[in-house]
């Protein structure tokens, strides 16, 4: 069990995102589904990326949980990174609108 727990985790980390944008999508057609899908998977690339950049500045780890638990972080920062540019995207288009 103790060798499976990091790729339980980096699964995790994968249907966290997935389920954030499906509960934040403006409709549910199919296109809209696919974006979300895409979108969770290209967060969980820069989750993968923020751990191995990570990995690469302090130094190999002996234990397997710690670059896991570092994949879920980067995916948790590029969920919310991108959750903060869309909100400022949407609320400059509005502005934009009213006036």
């Amino acid at each position: 069990m103790d060798a499976l727990l990091p790729s339980l985790i980096t699964f995790a980390s994968l249907i966290a995102a997935a389920v954030w944008y499906l509960l934040t999508l403006p409709g549910w057609h199919l296109s809209v589904l696919i974006t979300a899908l895409a979108h969770a998977i290209l967060c969980l690339f820069g989750g993968f990326m923020f751990s191995a950049a990570v990995i690469k500045f302090g130094g190999s780890f002996d234990n397997t949980l710690i670059p896991a638990l570092l994949v879920a972080i980067g995916t948790a920062i590029c969920v919310t990174a991108h959750a903060l540019l869309q909100k400022r995207r949407n609320t400059r288009q509005q502005q934009s609108l009213t006036e």
